[in-house]
């Protein structure tokens, strides 16, 4: 069966002087592309690269057609970069992904993400993946009532009297450490990974922050504006407090999402800085380490770990997870 396919252009990356000419030329390469790969094309879908906004909608719409379609769809768009627009619903794009219901193919690098994409080559969609559902988690969770107060939480609670425990416990996480360790020549590929997802937290991020930089700006300006309307007689009382009201509270919200941004770049921040030293030789680091700096460590790899029954469990941090997933498929 032929797969269905949304193509997602920005009529202005053409090379021509004329408007037209771009915008033909561009559907002709996506198109092209289309009748290489085998794809049927389903719909057209043209978006602005300015308007972040604008763009964001589009792609979200095409990813809210791929979780409602009956057979597998394919997102094809120009560039890898432009998975920025795809930041906050990383997650669900991903699901979609391994369940066979989405493909995303980029025509100008000729690269895609399917759910039979080799594991090697999909380090650095997993990591993409790994660093935006970070992100997003910590922006949804952020309380900003409090906000200030807000500290990491030790996830490792280890009996400084219990001698026996923390002995157990540094053997398991030498063991663990040893088996993170990557080959010298695979940390290129590792850093360019960390890298792309890096600049794709960026983008997204501040281009979130400077709409939401811009709607402040527009509030502000209509609160003086109704302010100099009711002085002036033009609108009642009643209008201007309702109007007033609206705009408090929207200025409110806008307040609370860059705060909770700035939050969740520190997350974002603290996890590129593990998936980091994961990668280069954390295990001899852990071997020659202090017992406080034996349990930093043990936070870049466990969420938790707890004596249970005699038995010592643990659960794996999903940084340290994605690195043995990659050791084992490379």
């Amino acid at each position: 069966m032929t797969k269905k396919a949304i193509i997602l252009f920005d009529p202005n990356s053409g090379q021509h002087k004329h408007q037209w000419y771009k915008e033909a030329a561009e559907q002709e390469r996506a198109r092209y592309y289309c009748r290489k790969r085998g794809l049927e094309i389903y719909k057209l879908i043209n978006f602005f690269e300015p308007s972040y906004s604008m763009s964001k909608h589009a792609f979200t719409n095409a990813i809210d057609m791929a979780d409602k379609f009956s057979e597998t769809l394919a997102i094809v768009t120009d560039k890898v970069s432009r998975l920025q627009y795809f930041y906050n619903n990383a997650s669900l794009v991903d699901k979609l992904i391994r369940e066979g219901k989405l493909e995303l193919h980029f025509y100008d690098e000729e690269k895609a993400i399917t759910n039979d994409t080799k594991p090697e080559e999909r380090m650095g969609w997993d990591i993409f993946v790994l660093m935006a559902s970070c992100y997003n988690r910590a922006f949804e969770e952020c309380d900003v009532s409090n906000w200030e107060d807000v500290s990491n939480t030790d996830d490792i609670e280890a009996d400084s009297d219990n001698d026996s425990l923390l002995d157990l416990q540094f053997e398991m996480a030498k063991e663990i450490f040893h088996s993170l360790s990557l080959e010298p020549q695979k940390l290129p590929k590792i850093v360019s990974c960390l890298k792309f997802a890096s600049e794709m937290e960026q983008g997204a991020t501040n281009q979130n922050i400077r709409q939401l930089q811009t709607d402040y700006s527009h509030v502000k300006d209509r609160m003086d504006n109704i302010t100099d309307e009711f002085l002036n007689s033009d609108i009642t009382r009643k209008d201007y407090l309702n109007e007033r009201k609206g705009l408090a509270r929207y200025y409110r919200a806008i307040i609370r999402d860059l705060i909770k941004h700035t939050k969740a770049e520190d997350v974002f921040s603290d996890c590129l800085t593990d998936m980091a030293e994961l990668s280069y030789n954390a295990a001899e680091g852990f071997k020659h380490s202090t017992i406080e700096e034996k349990r930093e460590l043990m936070k870049l790899v466990f969420e938790q770990i707890e004596l249970r029954k005699s038995k010592l469990e643990y659960k794996l941090s999903s940084s340290a997870r994605l690195l043995l997933k990659y050791k084992a498929n490379s």
